[in-house]
């Protein structure tokens, strides 16, 4: 059964006001919610906001009348949550955040900050146990989705997620399909715009206009000394070394 639309705003109104200057976040603020067909354009950046906070607010209900604790946090800031798989266009982003290694850190001080992860941390071995049945489910059954890319994803039906979840959105299984074949659309059009000849495992050619964008942009970088021919190289070495690569100049 869906929440009345009362009693929602009634819990979003109390959690906006309760949160509005707490700065860590939880993994249920960034869940995944599928486009709505009645909808031009699908869901937008506040529509996710606040259907982020309603299932906080929902598994917190939950959650305490299971009796265990867990508090409301707000989303990441949504400048951290850009993604960009194939080059980062947006300059005024890059010359903020480079490829991202602050946001790294950004994302890992609000982990250590987090309230629920730290009341977790704290609970006696077999009450966290206990207390993790009761937020994710004992098992994964009862949720499936089969996605484009191939293999099957599975989460558990029960749980103070799951109800959470179901009482937003109704049929709670037809939404974890869509949401999982949405999010998975996603990696199959980055990877068959990327796939590199000759050939990836699946025979699939990468786009023409990706490989015919690539060769301006490798003449660019070469001349600033970084003979590569894709970004990939650049990100590497700046995200899992944590430093400017280098490589001999030309």
């Amino acid at each position: 059964m869906r929440v009345p639309r009362s009693r929602l705003g009634q819990w979003l109104r109390a959690c906006l006001a309760a949160t509005a200057v707490a700065a860590v976040a939880l993994p249920l603020a960034g869940s995944a919610v599928p486009a709505s067909p009645g909808r031009p354009g699908g869901v937008g950046a506040d529509d996710r906001r606040v259907l982020g906070l309603a299932e906080q607010l929902l598994t917190r209900e939950c959650m305490r009348r299971a009796g265990f604790e867990l508090w409301v946090v707000p989303p990441v800031p949504a400048d951290q949550l850009r993604a960009f798989p194939y080059v980062v266009d947006d300059v005024a982003w890059a010359r903020a955040h480079g490829f991202g290694t602050d946001l790294v850190a950004a994302t890992d001080e609000r982990r250590r900050a987090d309230p629920n992860q730290r009341y977790f941390a704290a609970l006696p071995a077999e009450r966290r146990v206990a207390a993790l049945a009761a937020l994710n489910g004992a098992r994964p059954e009862g949720l499936e989705a089969r996605v484009p890319s191939g293999g099957v994803v599975r989460r558990s039906a029960d749980g103070c997620t799951s109800e959470a979840q179901r009482q937003l959105y109704g049929d709670l299984p037809a939404w974890y399909r869509s949401s999982k074949v949405v999010a998975d659309l996603s990696y199959l059009r980055q990877r068959r715009v990327l796939a590199e000849p000759p050939a990836d495992r699946d025979g699939d050619l990468a786009d023409p206009a990706w490989t015919a964008a690539l060769r301006p942009w490798s003449r660019c970088v070469r001349q600033q000394g970084y003979p590569v021919d894709t970004p990939d190289p650049l990100r590497e070495a700046v995200v899992t070394r944590g430093r400017r690569p280098r490589w001999p100049r030309r």
